[in-house]
């Protein structure tokens, strides 16, 4: 299965950048760049990527709210966080807003590699750094059952009203696509 990958960065040099290891990836193609918040909500709708690559900090729309619109509007499509900014509350807030992942863009390749393929797979990631926060902001496991959950509550919905890989193998996006879905698993 080839992921599908829409890149959002106010740098260009970092798009480039991202870009240009990723496309060494055979199961990674970038479907776009987007240089702000409000182009990345249009980019998602129009290219339906499997993932975005999501900067917090971008002129007009921020990443945050990006992160938001998007997950609003398409549920199917996972939001990495890929930022430098290093205060506990944009990383609750991304998380929040319903990305899946929030990593840090100091981040080896291999590891953001991995994430991509993670997120694609409905797996959170978070940052090593940044896990203790984001484990006393929306935390791993359910408090009434124990069980860990495949997403944090604090995202907004829950892990059985939220889409699957297999629900999208009749949309639209995927029907243009040659390459088979996968389904989801949930992180362990």
């Amino acid at each position: 299965m080839t992921i599908r990958i829409l890149i959002a960065d106010d740098h260009t040099v970092v798009r480039r950048g991202l870009r240009g290891f990723l496309e060494l990836e055979p199961d990674l193609e970038i479907v776009g760049e987007a240089a702000d918040g409000a182009e990345a909500v249009d980019l998602a709708q129009r290219l339906a990527p499997d993932v975005v690559l999501m900067d917090l900090l971008m002129p007009g729309l921020d990443g945050i709210e990006a992160t938001r619109e998007i997950r609003r509007q398409l549920p199917a499509v996972e939001v990495l966080a890929l930022t430098s900014v290093l205060e506990s509350a944009k990383v609750s807030g991304a998380i929040r807003a319903g990305a899946i992942g929030y990593l840090l863009k100091t981040t080896d390749a291999a590891e953001l590699c991995e994430a991509i393929r993670a997120a694609a797979a409905g797996k959170v990631r978070i940052a090593p750094r940044w896990r203790r926060a984001w484990r006393a902001t929306c935390g791993p496991t359910s408090a009434r059952s124990g069980r860990r959950r495949a997403r944090p509550r604090c995202c907004g919905s829950s892990p059985a009203a939220r889409p699957t890989r297999r629900s999208r193998a009749n949309s639209p996006s995927t029907r243009r696509r040659s390459s088979p879905m996968s389904t989801a698993s949930s992180p362990s």
